[in-house]
């Protein structure tokens, strides 16, 4: 990640190396007029009347098929093309209108500094025109395209950052940011229960101003985070509050295969506060499905390892093993570390278990440790002591003074314990431990 977004309020976010790149993949000349010739041929009556230009053909065709991955999938690098163009020409109103079409690709692209490139053009772009909500809205891609890095602090900053600019437009409709598309980014950036429902609570106080789908949002990061807590009934009343807010929030919904992803992970969630393991393995492979076609690959991977953790707590290890392994083949594909190094842990101590996940640990630990700087190891007793008493708010030093240990010790240990889970800060350390059941 560029040094740059450590300064969101300068009007200048942009290294000179990103302003001179030339993207010569995406700008040949050759390639534009057979893409302009093509695009007049596939979609007549899209480019009908409109004048024979990259930015004119391409404000068409997002305007045509916002939402629609495949198809914008199938015209992506004509559309970026078009896009740095207007960047190179300095149309700074034209870069915010473009990647707002395209933010649905921007998770999926192939490389993710390309992503952050097209995202802080975007940023700077809308900086200058002024335009907070569009700049709220690519902060917060930008928020999930640092979670997928395992960049979990960054993210948090980012995603707090478009929090206070949606926040300052004066009203808090947040429906511009597609909540429907980022609900398993927001729900990993809250990271806790607690972090969850104060997230529920300020949306609540401000219900005048707020929409109905950030509300069912929120609700559904509380009630996962609520399950996990072992709060069942909360995360069972959030649920079923969200299928009576779905109906009225489906009308402004941009993507409706979003819409239908979220009121299927919605159904994924009641199986599991239920109980009910098969419903919720059916439901699980249809909303993989979907996510496959029209999410970024964190999206998928994170469906693929709460699944695999339900399953390990329900005794059914084979199942738990076989989405672990799914997962790991995507972080070989694709840059997923967060959940790379969450599901090697999880595999491993699987692996304990029985001597059929040793040997499939065992083929797989190698390549998993190049998006893993960590290897999971338990907790040792003084450890998990220190744990229990961040989980219950206090400070080093009152750790310390409860411990009888030196304030530099409990420093070690919770370095020895961030390295263990794989965590970048406190509250992530104790939201993983509950993730894992190391802690209730």
């Amino acid at each position: 990640m560029s040094n740059e977004l450590a300064a969101f309020n300068s009007t200048s976010l942009l290294s000179s190396s990103v302003r001179g790149s030339s993207n010569a993949r995406y700008l040949s000349s050759h390639s534009i007029a057979y893409a302009l010739e093509r695009l007049a041929l596939i979609e007549p009556e899209i480019v009908a009347g409109v004048p024979c230009t990259m930015q004119a053909y391409a404000f068409a065709y997002l305007d045509r098929y916002r939402g629609n991955v495949p198809l914008l999938e199938r015209e992506r690098d004509f559309l970026i093309a078009a896009l740095v163009q207007s960047w190179q020409q300095g149309q700074l109103g034209q870069v915010v209108q473009l990647l707002d079409g395209l933010l649905y690709l921007v998770g999926r692209l192939e490389k993710q500094d390309e992503a952050e490139q097209l995202l802080l053009w975007g940023i700077e772009a809308s900086t200058h025109t002024h335009d907070q909500q569009q700049q709220a809205y690519f902060l917060n891609r930008m928020a999930g395209l640092c979670l997928s890095r395992g960049d979990y602090e960054q993210a948090q900053q980012v995603w707090k950052k478009s929090l206070k600019i949606a926040n300052s437009c004066g009203k808090m409709n947040w429906s511009f940011w597609d909540p429907f598309a980022t609900f398993v980014s927001i729900t990993d950036l809250l990271g806790s229960y607690e972090a969850a429902d104060q997230f529920v609570a300020m949306l609540l106080s401000a219900s005048e101003r707020c929409d109905a789908e950030s509300l069912a949002v929120a609700l559904l990061a509380r009630g996962f985070h609520a399950r996990l807590h072992g709060a069942t009934d909360v995360a069972y009343a959030d649920l079923t509050t969200i299928l009576q807010l779905l109906p009225v929030s489906a009308s402004s919904c941009a993507s409706s295969a979003y819409k239908q992803l979220f009121s299927m992970q919605v159904q994924v969630e009641l199986a599991r506060v239920q109980g009910e393991y098969a419903r919720s393995q059916e439901y699980v492979a249809a909303t993989l499905s979907l996510a496959q076609a029209c999410c970024d690959p964190y999206t998928v991977a994170a469906m693929l390892y709460d699944q695999a953790l339900f399953a390990y707590w329900q005794n059914m290890f084979d199942d738990a093993s076989t989405f672990l392994l799914r997962l790991l083949e995507l972080s070989r594909q694709r840059e997923v570390f967060y959940y790379a190094g969450a599901g090697s842990q999880l595999l491993k101590h699987l692996a304990s278990v029985s001597q059929k996940q040793k040997l499939i640990a065992a083929s797989i630990t190698p390549t998993v440790a190049q998006g893993s700087n960590t290897q999971h190891e338990v907790l040792s007793k003084r450890e998990l002591a220190v744990l229990q008493l961040v989980a219950e708010g206090l400070s080093n030093r009152e750790i310390a003074e409860h411990l009888v240990i030196t304030l530099s010790t409990v420093k070690k240990h919770l370095e020895h314990i961030h390295s263990k889970l794989n965590a970048s800060s406190r509250t992530h350390a104790v939201a993983q431990a509950r993730a894992l059941r190391i802690l209730p």
